[in-house]
């Protein structure tokens, strides 16, 4: 690298880190602005103090993170009650960073109340089931690095669906899903299961496929996401056919822009 591309690369990492200190500075100054107008139990002000956290998660401080959204959490509780939806997202925001602190104990626990609080209904689909997906999602992962292997397969296998038809299989919560149960199911070198999730996700690829074409943005993440889940379950021939033929379509239809669909 020359000195004037690593000079240059210096400022740029500098104008980012100024615009991500200035934006975090910001968000505080906003929440001790209407919390001194509103008071700590305004929702709005929860509201904040979540948006605070979740740029305090993203700048790497873990532990001011998990402090804001402790704090958050007390608040939305204590204001908006223990089933309000947006309870339920802030405990799910906790969860996650105990996730990167590796209190894997403590998020287990927060993901199992979050999952209490948002019953599944075969019925009806809204934003809950959203909520769920992306909850199952986090606590398969979390019982994957527990060696909980049984109950990580059961929460991924449900997650798929709900976030595939929330979000959409490109969405990197779908994609994430479909990689962390193809990881489970590799350790759990258990054929009859193995079959069982090879048929969830064949199922949802062959529905997607009948109704949006074999060149969809959609049925080629979904076919991503399927080939993921037989390479786990060790069926390599099929996973590597259904990747060469998702990867042959992506790159006729979306040409330069193709690696970005297969990034989770």
């Amino acid at each position: 690298m020359t000195m004037s591309l690593t000079r240059a690369l210096v400022q740029v990492q500098k104008k980012a880190t100024g615009q991500t200190a200035e934006a975090l500075e910001t968000s505080r100054k906003l929440l001790a602005d209407r919390r001194a107008r509103k008071g700590d139990d305004d929702p709005e002000v929860l509201n904040l103090m979540n948006n605070y956290a979740t740029m305090l998660q993203n700048t790497g401080d873990l532990d001011g993170a998990e402090e804001q959204f402790r704090a958050t959490l007390a608040g939305a509780r204590r204001v908006l009650g223990e089933e309000d939806s947006r309870t339920l997202h802030v405990t799910t925001n906790l969860a996650v960073v105990y996730m990167a602190q590796n209190k894997l104990t403590e998020a287990e626990e927060l993901f199992a109340y979050v999952l209490a609080g948002v019953p599944d209904d075969p019925n009806t689909f809204d934003q809950r089931d959203q909520t769920r997906g992306v909850a199952l999602w986090n606590y398969g992962a979390t019982l994957h690095r527990l060696e909980k292997l049984d109950e990580a397969e059961a929460a991924l296998l449900e997650a798929y669906p709900l976030l595939e038809m929330a979000l959409g299989p490109a969405n990197r919560h779908a994609m994430s899903t479909a990689g962390e149960l193809g990881k489970v199911l590799k350790m759990l070198d258990d054929p009859a299961r193995a079959e069982q999730a090879k048929t969830v996700f064949e199922d949802l690829l062959h529905t997607r496929r009948e109704k949006h074409g074999d060149d969809d943005p959609g049925v080629l993440a979904a076919m991503s996401n399927t080939a993921l889940v037989l390479q786990g379950a060790g069926d390599l021939a099929d996973a590597e056919a259904l990747f060469g033929e998702a990867l042959t379509a992506a790159e006729r239809t979306l040409g330069d822009q193709h690696q970005l669909l297969f990034k989770s």
